[in-house]
């Protein structure tokens, strides 16, 4: 969420923001997008087990979640040069949890 702190509210309405509360605001869509990216491997990693487990019915959506997975990275790629080392870091682990559950399924 982005804080008021920084922005000056103009005669016609419009908000001006000093680089901090720009920050702020990308740094909060950022983990928004790593916090959906995590939501979506840990959903991921569900239904995998299901599916190795010859329950197949999570097959599809198992795909359906590839491909927004596919979407998200493309976001967070687009942002990678606003990351923290934290955010990093975090997304860093999430990619590697996601590889590994694939590889399992092999």
């Amino acid at each position: 969420m982005l804080m008021a702190t920084g922005a000056t509210f103009a005669a016609n309405g419009t908000v001006n923001m000093n680089s901090t509360a720009t920050v702020t605001l990308v740094s909060d869509e950022v983990d928004n997008l790593i916090a959906q990216y995590e939501k979506l491997v840990n959903k991921y990693i569900a239904l995998a087990k299901k599916v190795k487990a010859g329950d197949m019915s999570g097959a599809t959506e198992m795909a359906k979640l590839a491909q927004d997975a596919t979407k998200l990275s493309q976001k967070l790629d687009a942002v990678k040069d606003e990351m923290s080392v934290e955010q990093a870091t975090r997304l860093a682990k999430a990619v590697q949890k996601m590889a590994k559950a694939a590889q399992e399924m092999m």
